[in-house]
């Protein structure tokens, strides 16, 4: 799951936007309509910044479990 979020992520924030986000999901042929990818998106971001952070990623996908290692993974990798 953290390949998704890699291939999304601003490597300046170290975020991804709700839209761009949804437009990915979208291109992947989700079949689910653009407003509710739209709602589901805004309920990963626990903020309401407007963007996913790894860590709203990682707790939405259910991996809080594997989260630390998971974490430093996708953190190591964005900084190559």
């Amino acid at each position: 799951m953290t390949t998704i979020f890699l291939e999304l992520v601003d490597r300046d924030t170290e975020e991804i936007s709700i839209k761009d986000f949804v437009e990915y999901l979208d291109g992947m042929k989700v079949e689910m309509p653009k407003d509710k990818l739209y709602k589901i998106m805004r309920t990963l971001d626990t903020d309401g910044s407007g963007t996913i952070s790894l860590d709203e990623f990682l707790n939405f996908f259910g991996m809080v479990k594997n989260e630390e290692d998971e974490k430093a993974k996708a953190e190591e990798e964005m900084l190559l």
